[in-house]
């Protein structure tokens, strides 16, 4: 609801540019928010098969 609130605010009737959406910063935590949850790239484990000498 913060979300759509803040777009009817901010937006409006206006066409959405690029200065109006740097402007939505709800709407740019919770996409943040989405991403730290449920990253893109999965997290590869990486194992070392011999022991290494450093």
């Amino acid at each position: 609801q913060k979300i759509l609130d803040e777009y009817d605010e901010i937006v409006g009737n206006k066409d959405l540019t690029l200065e109006l959406l740097n402007k939505l910063t709800w709407l740019d935590a919770c996409i943040k928010e989405v991403w730290r949850i449920y990253p893109t790239v999965p997290l590869i484990a990486r194992q070392i098969y011999h022991p290494i000498k450093i």
